[in-house]
């Protein structure tokens, strides 16, 4: 959500899976789970990208940052080494939330509703 709120360039809707019921997400080809793990980036073709692939078909569309993303998806090193930085984040997202003092964005319910 912080990257999304900068002009990006990009046309996105983001929605937080906290926001969404079972149906919905299940609607979309994702569980709560998968949403929990790692960002999921559904196109409008339905296709699901789940984590750093998620990040580079974001910024895919992007002028700047979508030739960046292109070359380095050309570098398979690149892409596991992508692969290997968003799951250590995603493994340390609480701490890293709360050292950027970004823990009050969070909108978790137990049935998995958001706000009304």
């Amino acid at each position: 959500m912080l990257l999304l709120e900068r002009p990006l360039g990009i046309r996105v809707t983001a929605v937080p899976y906290q926001w969404l019921t079972n149906a919905a997400l299940a609607a979309l080809g994702t569980t709560r789970a998968q949403c929990t793990a790692a960002l999921q980036f559904v196109d409008r073709s339905g296709t699901i990208r789940t984590g750093a692939d998620a990040v580079n078909a974001l910024l895919r569309g992007h002028p700047l940052f979508g030739l960046v993303v292109r070359l380095a998806l050309c570098l398979p090193p690149v892409v596991r080494f992508e692969r290997r930085a968003y799951a250590w984040v995603a493994a340390h997202r609480d701490r890293i939330s709360n050292l950027l003092g970004t823990r009050r964005y969070a909108l978790i319910t137990d049935d998995g509703a958001g706000p009304s």
